[in-house]
């Protein structure tokens, strides 16, 4: 009797730790892999409050604005380059050439707030567009007082749009250019002295200006003075 009581214990401690064994052959790798994991969540204080874990900051450091003289040179570039288009616009227009808004080309005004970078990036821009604008100009300038071609009337009519003559001049100017001097800026009557596209008058411009008579732009000009004041009278129509 006795020896089966001793051998009683031996029978259910065995299972015990056959079910410890199998229980930390189970655990055991999730319990390892996880330690770091499980020690920073269950973290607590004295209190027993959890301990709210501290990591680095990753937000980016602010970027100062730029300064008052960068913005300043930024937008004085900026109207560089607007009278620029506005002259190219004009100048296309005498040829009856329409050009897009300034706006849809250059790059857009940033908020004052935008960094040394952006300000200045913005300002090249401009820049670059002035350069662009002031060389399509020139090409249609050019093309306004030097037309070539056969002789005609019609050719000067890009750049007496340029001066300011109305568009429903254009077919009598035409007419009246290819009359009087053949479309020869130089053309000279040495009888009267008039002079130029429109057989201007020496005594209708100051005398120190009648050496500029063979200029086609101001011959034009000064045509048109006379058309506002005297219609088409001077030249006999």
């Amino acid at each position: 009797m006795r020896n089966e009581n001793k051998k009683l214990p031996i029978k259910v401690l065995i299972p015990v730790l056959l079910g410890l064994a199998l229980l930390v052959v189970l655990v055991w790798p999730a319990l390892s892999s996880g330690s770091s994991t499980s020690l920073s969540v269950a973290a607590v204080d004295a209190s027993g409050s959890p301990i709210p874990s501290i990591s680095p900051s990753t937000s980016p450091e602010p970027v100062p604005q730029a300064s008052d003289a960068t913005v300043k040179w930024a937008f004085a570039q900026r109207r560089l380059a607007h009278r620029a288009w506005v002259k190219y616009k004009h100048a296309a227009r005498c040829f009856g050439k329409n050009v897009g808004d300034f706006g849809s080309r250059g790059p857009s005004s940033p908020v004052r707030a935008a960094s040394e970078t952006v300000w200045r990036t913005n300002g090249q821009g401009w820049q670059r567009l002035k350069r662009t604008y002031v060389k399509r100009f020139n090409a249609y300038r050019h093309k306004m007082l030097h037309p070539g071609g056969a002789a005609s009337g019609t050719k000067w009519l890009p750049l007496a749009s340029w001066v300011g003559w109305p568009g429903d001049t254009f077919s009598q100017l035409a007419y009246i250019i290819m009359r009087e001097s053949t479309g020869r800026p130089d053309a000279y009557n040495g009888v009267i002295g008039c002079t130029g596209l429109l057989q201007i008058w020496p005594g209708n411009v100051p005398s120190a200006d009648r050496h500029l008579l063979v200029d086609p732009e101001y011959n034009l000009t000064a045509g048109l003075r006379l058309y506002r004041s005297s219609g088409w009278g001077p030249w006999a129509l």
